[in-house]
């Protein structure tokens, strides 16, 4: 497709109300499952509601979800040659179309993160390329972090997909006990296991 067949698609998204007008390139990237596009928003939001309000928060995860719309599709690439108007207009119809579709969603999913409090426990999150974790074969890492809030907003993102409250609520009806979180290539593109822990004194 020549540039100028860019702009002629570009240009008919103007005053488009539905997903199934806008041009493949853009459909491409819309046309993702709704669980994969939750995911994606799911983990802007647990990568920043510690140290953002949720009235800023949930407009910028939609921004930064159009963004990367915009990229995916080439949008960018013509920002210099559409008229400043037309290329600000193709923005707003895709993140309209993003927080109509998503925005109760993300809301909850948000509101969700602060049912069950705040925890000062010590967590660990731990990626091991050996189910039993033998000293011998393993590789991968370890780490804790004090603080169930900090712990999801370090490693949270890593698997939006999970239920997290769920997840905490089993370490803390086990604590000190190891809960395998993911297999490899579970549903992400690491050939390790990830387990996590809640870790007390005895």
């Amino acid at each position: 497709m020549n540039l100028q067949e860019q702009i002629y698609r570009i240009q008919g998204m103007m005053g488009l109300l539905h997903e199934n007008d806008l041009p493949i390139e853009v459909r491409r990237r819309l046309n993702f499952s709704k669980e994969r596009i939750l995911k994606t928003l799911r983990g802007f939001i647990l990568e920043q509601f510690k140290d953002v309000s949720k009235e800023k928060l949930i407009p910028s995860v939609f921004k930064t979800m159009t963004d990367e719309i915009m990229f995916d599709s080439g949008i960018f690439d013509l920002e210099e040659t559409l008229p400043p108007s037309t290329f600000t207009e193709i923005s707003n119809k895709i993140r309209n179309y993003l927080e109509s579709e998503y925005k109760v969603d993300i809301e909850n999913y948000y509101d969700s993160i602060f049912e069950l409090g705040d925890d000062d426990s010590t967590f660990c999150f731990i990626k091991h390329s050996d189910l039993s974790m033998n000293i011998q074969f393993n590789r991968g890492f370890g780490d804790c972090v004090d603080g169930w809030y900090n712990f999801l907003g370090k490693y949270g993102s890593y698997f939006p997909d999970l239920d997290w409250n769920d997840i905490k609520s089993g370490l803390d009806q086990k604590p000190n006990q190891k809960f395998l979180i993911k297999k490899p290539l579970e549903g992400h593109l690491y050939h390790y296991y990830f387990t996590v822990l809640k870790r007390i004194p005895y």
